[in-house]
């Protein structure tokens, strides 16, 4: 195998990946890296949703730093309550949790459905700042993650 030599275009994609790189590990060694993985941890298993919204994520680290509870779980259970509703019942992901948000807020998952194809979509509602209903959808095949985010429009 060919040496990638130090220097030049190679060597400068090299050490740019190598810089980030080290930010993404600084960035989840961090209080907020850390939390924020603990609150995707504790979301996935209470319900079944994901928490990888950095609007929500910057929102909840901003309360935890101020109140500064004592036990995390139960902060965060209290904190969430309500938050990741379901009409019917919850979510059963086929890939990755991968729940669905609108300016930091969790939207309502409403049902999930297959296609002929093996994929599985999943809906939800949510209402923007004229309080009307929007609908975005997630959609996976296999282990694999479909390009298809966006809203749902009539």
């Amino acid at each position: 195998m060919a040496e990638i030599p130090a220097s030049g275009r190679p060597g400068q994609l090299r050490k740019k990946f190598q810089e980030k790189g080290r930010a993404a590990v600084a960035e989840l060694k961090s209080p907020r890296g850390q939390f924020a993985s603990a609150l995707h941890s504790f979301t996935e298993s209470a319900y079944a949703a994901s928490s990888w919204d950095k609007d929500f994520e910057d929102e909840l680290f901003r309360r935890f730093e101020l109140e500064a509870p004592a036990d995390f779980m139960t902060w965060v259970a209290s904190a969430t309550e309500g938050l990741f509703r379901s009409v019917d019942k919850p979510p059963i992901w086929v890939g990755e949790v991968d729940w669905c948000f609108h300016n930091g807020t969790p939207l309502a998952f409403l049902a999930q459905f297959s296609d002929d194809d093996d994929a599985t979509f999943y809906v939800f509602r949510g209402y923007n700042e004229e309080k009307r209903t929007f609908f975005k959808m997630r959609a996976w095949r296999g282990e694999a993650r479909i390009i298809l985010d966006g809203k749902i429009g009539g």
